[in-house]
């Protein structure tokens, strides 16, 4: 998986260090880890972990500063394509909540304190998808003040590493540097602010009154804060009245485990007493919110319960502190490695790093495992050409049939139509803008068919689509090809690029033998399906006027070819109709390309009908014809489909290969090489055997609407197995 972690800092302090083991512990089991943040000590412990870290002011308020960051994780967010965005404070969090309208990505956060709420501190909370709270109290306030829904969250413990703080540490070099040798240390380590610097005042309140039962105890307390000077002041008061040095004040420091290691007893609430418990040190849990005491059974139940954090409880005073430290310091060394592996023990088997990942890697997954997949479709679309039409329609139809497909999006040249005839999103094909963003919020971008790489209508339509995939790829979208053909590539400079593409893709499937000889030539290496073209799953769209048409007739698709004069057609149409009194029914199969043509053909053809794409099923039409003459490949596919017998006129060798696949090669015919009697001569032929004609076609026809169909359920597996997490 690839997972941003969105927090304030990476400065002192227990949800920072909560992002810095879970980040490292992710990495370590192979996923890709990013962490934006304002930087701090741990920075550099990210990076040694493989663990990404990028600058953003998320620990800032000011609006400029909240808008840069809003850019600057905009901006990674897009390039990289996050499996899941974490946020783990209300800033990281009121950002990333906002991004996600854009992106779509799963948005997770982790509740690390008991917020503040207000009318509009509610209204600019953003808890996302799913909540991981720290403790149970913060997840039942999380209900009570912010309706969220319990089933929506998960309680995670802080995640202890129990390989670095170990009772195997001795603490030596600490005690040497502050002169700590001959010492009983009583220790605080954790932040000096408002809302955390309460047990570290009443330690040193309480050192008087402990140094007359252990004249040899000095109180160290780590960490810094806003009210640091004020302590250093009270510990002045403190020392000068005992005459020595009995309270230092050391400062912030990253080397927690070596600071924990050279206590005798720990005074301090949340992550920090964790760390001291996993260091094997007699442990008072005490904090601004409450106090517990030394930690014991008898107390593991509300310290679960309040991670610690000792809320709802009786807050601590001087007295409840010498009290417990003094209790502590009287242990006998039975009570006191019973205490130490008790407390040690349950920290390894509750509090792990490896039990916090569990958690976290699982409900991602599970997260994962529900997210609708987002598909963006790529094709000739909204031209009015029937073929990639009938594509689209059958691509559309078997992805919606797939309950883990979620938001279809179409490029199209007329997107309101397309939305409106598929019931999908569109967008237009030619808008960069919407097509960029389109794939940025996408899971995968299909090429649904046709003879799109190729360079022979122009390379400008080449380098389109090219630019497309690499715009995919470039926001981590993965590319599929279903039923495409390649070529035919004229200019050599453009099978590079066409290999390059093809490279990069993640799926390939080829509807014709030629392709996919082509490709298997150009990149041995890559995995390439033969199937069929999905126009053979297409579903008929039951509009059709056939029952109006009362004499027997064929069907014309014509196309204007160079070197193909539209006289053949016409003399070819006017002999079947003196001969056998068959009506030529013009049917156009690309839009206002084709439309004119029949038009023009129509006026010099006697008794002939005109009839249009968007009023006409091409497929019903076929169904009751005679036969068809046909100068477009899907023209002869949907004469297959419907056992018409098919004439085939084209300048593309694809027709004639697929028409000679079917057994048909004597009706395919390449201008300029074809005149009208050639055209009636393979008429009279294919209405004198028209029986067996279609004997043959319908047995290809099955085999084809099969290959189709197998197409269309493993591109849907692709797209199952390709994004599980």
């Amino acid at each position: 998986m690839k997972i941003l972690m969105a927090t304030m800092s990476m400065g002192y302090g227990g949800a920072e260090t909560h992002v810095l083991e879970l980040s490292r512990e992710l990495s370590r089991r192979g996923h890709t880890v990013y962490v934006a943040s304002s930087g701090g000590v741990y920075e550099e412990e990210l990076t040694k972990s493989g663990v990404f870290h990028v600058y953003a002011p998320l620990s800032s308020r000011s609006f400029s500063d909240i808008m840069k960051s809003k850019k600057i994780l905009s901006t990674l967010i897009e390039r990289e394509r996050f499996d899941i965005v974490h946020a783990h404070a209300r800033i990281p969090a009121f950002i990333c909540g906002n991004l996600q309208k854009k992106y779509g990505f799963i948005f997770v956060t982790t509740a690390h304190f008991d917020f503040k709420v207000n009318a509009a501190l509610k209204r600019m909370t953003n808890w996302g998808d799913f909540v991981f709270s720290v403790s149970d109290d913060i997840a039942d306030s999380l209900v009570k003040k912010y309706n969220y829904p319990r089933e929506c969250m998960t309680s995670v413990k802080n995640g202890i590493d129990t390989e670095k703080f170990s009772p195997l540490s001795d603490g030596k070099k600490i005690r040497e540097e502050y002169s700590l040798s001959e010492n009983r240390v009583l220790m605080y380590l954790g932040r000096l602010d408002d809302d955390s610097f309460l047990p570290a005042k009443l330690l040193i309140e309480a050192t008087p009154h402990i140094l007359s039962s252990f004249p040899n105890v000095k109180t160290v307390i780590v960490g810094k804060g806003k009210n640091a000077e004020f302590l250093s002041e009270l510990a002045k008061g403190v020392n000068k009245k005992a005459g020595r040095e009995v309270v230092i004040l050391t400062g912030p420091t990253t080397k927690t485990d070596e600071f924990v290691s050279s206590c005798d007893v720990f005074v301090g609430p949340s992550r920090s007493a964790m760390e001291a418990l996993a260091t094997g040190k007699p442990t008072v849990v005490a904090g601004t919110f409450g106090m517990l005491g030394l930690f014991s059974k008898e107390i593991e139940r509300e310290a679960v319960r309040t991670n610690f954090c000792c809320r709802d409880s009786a807050l601590p005073t001087v007295e409840k502190i010498s009290s417990e430290v003094i209790r502590a310091l009287n242990f006998t060394d039975k009570e006191r490695v019973d205490f130490c592996e008790y407390g040690r023990n349950f920290i390894e088997n509750n509090y792990s790093v490896k039990i916090m990942a569990n958690v976290y890697e699982n409900e991602y997954k599970l997260l994962l495992s529900k997210r609708k997949k987002r598909i963006a479709v790529c094709g000739y679309y909204g031209y009015g050409n029937v073929g990639d039409e009938a594509m689209l329609s059958s691509l559309v139809n078997s992805l919606s049939e797939n309950n883990e497909i979620g938001k279809i999006s179409v490029m199209s040249a007329t997107p309101d139509d397309t939305a409106l005839k598929y019931n999908v999103d569109s967008v237009n094909r030619f808008d960069y803008g919407a097509v960029k963003r389109l794939l940025s919020a996408s899971d995968i971008m299909i090429f649904g068919g046709g003879n799109i790489l190729q360079d022979k209508t122009s390379t400008h339509s080449l380098l389109y689509y090219i630019y497309v995939m690499k715009l995919a790829k470039s926001h981590a979208c993965a590319v599929a090809l279903t039923a495409n053909g390649i070529g035919p590539i004229i200019k050599k400079k453009n099978i590079a690029k066409v290999s390059n593409a093809l490279g990069f893709s993640d799926y390939i499937s080829l509807r014709d033998a030629a392709s996919v000889k082509f490709v298997r030539e150009l990149l041995p290496e890559k995995e390439v399906f033969e199937t069929s073209d999905l126009a053979f799953s297409a579903p008929r769209d039951g509009s059709s006027f056939v029952n109006d048409i009362k004499n027997r007739y064929f069907v014309v698709c014509p196309k204007k070819i160079k070197g193909f004069s539209p006289d053949i057609l016409v003399d070819f149409c006017n002999n079947v109709y003196e001969k056998y009194g068959f009506v030529a029914v013009f049917y156009p199969m690309h839009g206002s390309e084709d439309e004119k043509m029949c038009e023009r053909l129509s006026l010099r053809v006697k008794d002939s009908l005109l009839v249009g794409n968007k009023d006409t099923d091409i497929k019903g039409l076929l169904g009751k014809s005679e036969f068809s003459v046909c100068m477009r490949l899907h023209g002869v596919i949907f004469s297959l489909m419907e056992k018409c017998p098919m004439i085939g006129v084209s300048d593309d060798g694809k027709m004639s290969s697929f028409m000679a696949s079917l057994g048909v090669s004597e009706c395919a015919f390449f201008p300029p090489e074809v005149s009208a009697t050639d055209l009636f001569v393979s008429a009279e032929n294919l209405i004198a055997g028209r029986a067996d004609v279609r004997d043959s076609l319908s047995f290809e026809a099955a085999k084809h609407k099969a290959r189709a169909k197998e197409e269309l359920s493993r591109l849907n597996s692709f797209i199952e197995t390709y994004f599980s997490p």
